[in-house]
């Protein structure tokens, strides 16, 4: 391949969702503009596809059903036969295998390959939730729970769909035992503690009572297992069987998840309990500009991008510079038809009406 000078990235279109873009055009124009993507590449950084914002009561869509007939979906398969696209799975569709559905045009990639092996350490592009409690991809440990091949924030995702009057920032329980998990990690802090199992444990079992608590409200029910999520092979599951099977996912997040994530000097005590708290709720607690550091850190990017909250956002760092490619979906809180162009040579990051020049 020639070498790369500017690249496009967009994320979080969830065709197939119901938070899908309900107006094709400006997508469809966008891809269809050749002028646009001269001497460039695509990168989607994730959850192009979703199966997770669906009611609990119905089965959810096959991935080719969320592709059918859809104007979108061809006009990026006719960008890509043009324009070199690469694919970064996201939360909501971190199952996906586009070869399945007979993609050949678009490849899928790691976000560590796609910035050592083909944008040479320039760039680092991930969706984002590799960081976020509730919807980081589970890693396989030896587990014959069907339930645990999807994060906790997928069941509360479809929980939220199905009582469509309820956003999913709104969720009044799961809120206030987040804000009080955080403060008891500062507390740690504070008091240079150390963060342990038991700890971790303990501030599992206030998250999982407080999504009990909101589904009994929501629902009217005592036994929360009497509120089903249907699942892909048609089986249903109970709520109560699937907070159960959650007890330790703190644990499992911040041993498998975070601390791998983050380099060695941001799993110091000088910035681990910051780290750890801003994981716990990314978007409320102002997007993911705090890992970038360790992104940095770990593969010498200065440009940073990341989707999964859909908040646009362009920041400058003391070594970096990260941005949010926001999202092409229906979303209640921030900006929409937004993407994050990035021009090598001249060391510029864009986004919207910004732009960033910088010679670090």
């Amino acid at each position: 391949m020639t070498m790369i000078n500017k690249v496009f990235v967009v994320s979080d279109l969830h065709f197939g969702g119901y938070n899908s873009v309900k107006n094709p055009f400006p997508l469809i124009s966008f891809f269809n503009d050749d002028n646009r993507f001269n001497d460039s590449i695509i990168v989607i950084a994730g959850d192009l596809l979703d199966s997770w914002t669906q009611t609990c009561n119905r089965k959810p869509p096959s991935y080719e059903d969320m592709i059918k007939n859809s104007m979108v979906w061809n006009q990026i398969i006719n960008r890509a036969k043009k324009t070199p696209t690469w694919f970064i799975n996201g939360n909501h569709d971190m199952d996906l295998d586009l070869t399945e559905l007979g993609v050949e045009d678009i490849i899928q990639v790691d976000p560590k390959d796609l910035c050592l092996d083909i944008i040479q350490n320039r760039l680092y592009i991930d969706h984002g939730n590799c960081v976020d409690l509730f919807n980081v991809k589970p890693k396989p440990r030896p587990c014959d729970d069907p339930i645990l091949q999807y994060p906790l924030g997928y069941y509360k995702t479809r929980l939220n769909h199905t009582k469509k009057t309820i956003p999913m920032q709104k969720d009044h329980f799961v809120n206030v035992a987040k804000y009080n998990v955080i403060q008891m990690i500062y507390d740690l802090k504070s008091k240079n503690e150390k963060i342990t199992n038991d700890f971790l444990s303990e501030i599992s079992q206030m998250l999982i009572e407080g999504f009990k608590n909101d589904i009994k409200i929501q629902f009217n029910v005592d036994d929360i297992n009497k509120v089903k999520c249907k699942m892909n092979d048609d089986t249903e599951l109970g709520y109560g069987d699937i907070l159960e099977s959650f007890g330790d996912f703190v644990n499992r997040f911040y041993i498998d998840n975070l601390l791998p994530s983050l380099s060695k000097d941001q799993q110091s005590d000088k910035f681990i309990y910051d780290n750890f708290a801003n994981s716990i709720d990314v978007v409320q607690t102002g997007g993911l500009f705090w890992y970038s550091q360790s992104i940095f850190d770990l593969y010498g990017a200065d440009k940073i991008i990341f989707g999964h909250t859909h908040m646009n956002q362009l920041n400058v760092g003391q070594n970096f510079v990260y941005a949010n490619s926001g999202c092409w979906c229906v979303n209640p809180v921030g900006p929409n038809v937004t993407n994050i162009e990035i021009n090598l040579d001249e060391n510029k990051v864009l986004s919207r009406n910004e732009t960033i020049s910088f010679n670090i």
